[in-house]
């Protein structure tokens, strides 16, 4: 695997970077038993827990943590769900993100998910969670919950990615800008199952400048699958768009000829 990474100056419009904000760890243990899902009210219509104005406006997705301890009726931690409610509607991550197993076993688990709508706590009031257990007869003890809100991001992911001048071993992309960024990253692949932003790419490339890059040393009659993002100033990325896919050509042999002195021609060797 190779790994190209060219760090450039970044030049024009920087945005403030997007932030999040934390609540109070509820540390409980909190008993959840199957039937009797337990709603914890984390803020109210005059947020009374002080959740600071957002700088891009609002709050648009969540993370939740929660040491998991399993009690009586054998449940399994991956049959927990969370339910997020604001005055926008209501989200119900099952099963958990991250943590869950076939298993009775203590851990830790994670709901991350959008929230429906956005949050703006100057506006938008009250925020509910309730923790639920599925599995009949059963409860687990919920302890040290952590309820993350992140900030819709202000840098506006790109578009419209076209690749062009494709050969065996290069191709030129080029994509739309998404607000007033100059700074891009790019990720491409041969393997489709590569997560952008992890260093699983087969190249990773930040251009910067215009909306486009060339793309050499490709292998030929390969499929290539791109993620892009926009960079608008430190910590203030936009989500990864993709994949993008495109082929690269095959490689044209021209047979050698010779001449064919009984027939007055040439034939192919």
């Amino acid at each position: 695997m190779k790994k190209i990474t060219l760090f450039l100056i970044m030049l024009g419009l920087c945005v403030t970077a997007s932030a999040q904000y934390d609540f109070s760890t509820i540390v409980g243990p909190t008993n959840v038993a199957e039937g009797t899902p337990v709603t914890i009210n984390l803020n109210d219509v005059a947020n009374s827990v002080g959740v600071p104005a957002s700088s891009s406006g609002a709050y648009d997705s969540f993370s939740i943590t929660v040491d998991w301890s399993a009690g009586g009726g054998g449940p399994w931690s991956s049959e927990a769900d969370i339910t997020f409610t604001t005055s926008a509607g209501s989200v119900t991550i099952d099963p958990p993100t991250a943590g869950g197993a076939n298993s009775g076993a203590d851990t830790t688990l994670t709901f991350s998910g959008d929230i429906a709508g956005v949050y703006d706590p100057t506006t938008d009031g009250y925020i509910d969670i309730v923790l639920n257990q599925t599995f009949g007869g059963s409860d687990a003890d919920w302890s040290n919950i952590v309820v993350t809100l992140f900030e819709a991001p202000t840098c506006i992911e790109p578009s419209n990615m076209i690749a062009s001048a494709v050969t065996a071993t290069s191709a030129n992309l080029d994509w739309t800008i998404g607000l007033s960024e100059t700074d891009w990253n790019i990720e491409y692949s041969s393997g489709a199952d590569f997560v952008p932003g992890n260093g699983e790419a087969e190249f990773s490339i930040s251009p910067s400048g215009a909306a486009t890059i060339a793309l050499t040393g490709l292998n030929p009659a390969t499929e290539y699958y791109v993620y892009y993002q926009a960079n608008c100033g430190p910590g203030d990325l936009s989500l990864w768009v993709g994949p993008y896919i495109f082929t690269t050509e095959c490689v044209t042999f021209t047979a050698p000829f010779s001449e064919d002195f009984e027939n007055g021609g040439t034939i192919p060797l």
